[in-house]
């Protein structure tokens, strides 16, 4: 997924409760993941910076 598209899909999920997002992978392999806020993977990639 392009940087202009996940920038878009981070924007319009932040206005959103109860979601949160992260971008995962590399390169072109990057892509984004919604999550419930607070959940368990959220909470260990927040904390690995």
């Amino acid at each position: 997924m392009n940087s202009r598209d996940r920038r878009a899909i981070h924007i319009v999920v932040r206005e959103m409760s109860g979601v949160a997002t992260m971008s995962i992978g590399e390169g072109r392999y990057r892509q984004v993941l919604v999550v419930p806020e607070g959940a368990p993977e959220y909470q260990e990639a927040l904390a690995q910076g």
